[in-house]
């Protein structure tokens, strides 16, 4: 699954948690946002272990397919309505580089991971 497809399948769920828990028949993205980066650490090794994302390359174009269905590109999804789409960028470039950093760390990529002592 493309980590589009883990946000768009995991978005219904988040919203659904945080209004049972909250009470809040609406909610917005800061309520929702937590609940979403939470995940981000199992997707990223789920994409790695069981998907065949275990290359740097193959690791990059996963993350790519998020950038480019996110933020100003043409055709991208609004996630954040109440947000500008360029500032939406900066903010999803950032949820990728994370990513990025978390899943090179997983694949072993040199520089990203130093083996304990």
């Amino acid at each position: 699954m493309a980590i589009w497809g883990f946000v768009a399948a995991l978005l219904p769920l988040a919203i659904k948690t945080v209004k049972m828990l909250t009470g809040k028949e609406t909610v917005n993205w800061i309520e929702v946002m937590p609940e979403l980066l939470a995940k981000l650490p199992a997707a990223i090794e789920n994409a790695v272990r069981h998907q065949g994302y275990d290359t740097k390359e193959k690791f990059d174009a996963w993350l790519e397919t998020f950038d480019a269905t996110t933020g100003q590109e043409e055709g991208a999804l609004d996630l954040i309505r109440s947000m500008p789409n360029d500032v939406e960028e900066q903010m999803l470039d950032h949820v990728k580089e994370a990513a990025r950093i978390m899943g090179y760390n997983l694949i072993g990529v040199d520089g990203y991971k130093v083996e304990a002592a």
